[in-house]
């Protein structure tokens, strides 16, 4: 190839690449908070899928079908590869509509909780065949439910979610931590949204062997938090436990605008404060923009 053609072809193939790259990759930003949520057209952005991985996120609400029933279905049994594939499968063919799903391993077991769409009637007769199909080795319990407002219902979060947080703790295992912890948060008005514990031995530097717990999870509030009460609070809390090694943090993460369908995408975010982390130390940010 000529010399003077080279530069033009390089810089135009490298032009052609990062076109195909960024096509791949999609788009990593939200625009408007209403045009992200906008399924047909808007751009859902990587950041806000990744909210709905952990649970976090409010979803845009469901139409659901009031002339059908609605049954939570929950399901347990030894952890192994096809669990929820086949319980799918079976809710399929009595032609249930399963419109949401959790699962978790506990310990050695497997547990999914799903929501169950149905013609009326047929609860029955799914539940029925589950139990003649998976009975031997998987057990089940039904619960009527209506997942819709009712007229006299009021959402808990009209005002939109003012917190949202992740929980950390961890610290010399005994029963009663998770009812302390908890309790805690009850009383800082945090709503927890997804929490997990697991436990496992640590040697110290005096080889003594100790349990050691570690706990979890998202929390959030629907009223607005004093940051520097609930960082207090968290530092007595510590206090009150350290003969048992505690440690709790709960790491602010920003509201997103899908957190809630009743706050108003006009709404400005708050200010970005990382509230205390597990280390004990906090940071306060500054408002997103702002240098």
């Amino acid at each position: 190839m000529p010399m003077h053609l080279r530069i033009p072809w390089v810089a135009s193939t490298s032009l052609i690449w990062t076109c195909i790259i960024s096509y791949m990759r999609g788009g990593n930003t939200e625009t408007d908070p209403e045009q992200a949520m906008n399924i047909a057209a808007g751009n859902q952005g990587v950041a806000l899928q990744g909210l709905y991985d952990l649970g976090i996120s409010a979803k845009p609400a469901y139409a659901y079908n009031k002339q059908k029933d609605h049954v939570l279905m929950t399901a347990t049994g030894r952890d192994r590869i096809g669990f929820i594939s086949k319980i799918a499968a079976t809710v399929s063919t009595q032609e249930g509509n399963i419109l949401d799903v959790k699962a978790y391993k506990v310990g050695r077991e497997f547990v999914t909780i799903m929501l169950v769409e149905i013609a009326r009637g047929h609860i029955d007769p799914m539940r029925s065949e589950l139990l003649r199909v998976h009975g031997s080795d998987t057990q089940f319990a039904f619960q009527n439910t209506q997942p819709w407002l009712s007229d006299t219902d009021s959402p808990r979060c009209k005002d939109g979610v003012q917190y949202t947080g992740v929980l950390r703790a961890t610290g010399r295992d005994k029963p009663g931590i998770l009812t302390n912890i908890t309790t805690l948060l009850e009383e800082l008005k945090l709503d927890v949204t997804s929490i997990e514990c697991r436990q496992h031995m640590e040697t110290t530097l005096d080889q003594e062997t100790h349990q050691v717990f570690q706990i979890s999870g998202v929390v959030r509030a629907f009223s607005p938090i004093d940051r520097k009460t609930l960082v207090q609070r968290l530092i007595a809390f510590e206090a009150d436990h350290a003969e048992d090694s505690m440690r709790l943090g709960i790491t602010e993460t920003e509201p997103d605008p899908s957190f809630s369908a009743f706050q108003s995408s006009s709404t400005s975010k708050p200010q970005s404060l990382l509230a205390r982390t597990i280390t004990g130390q906090f940071t306060a940010g500054t408002q997103k923009g702002a240098s």
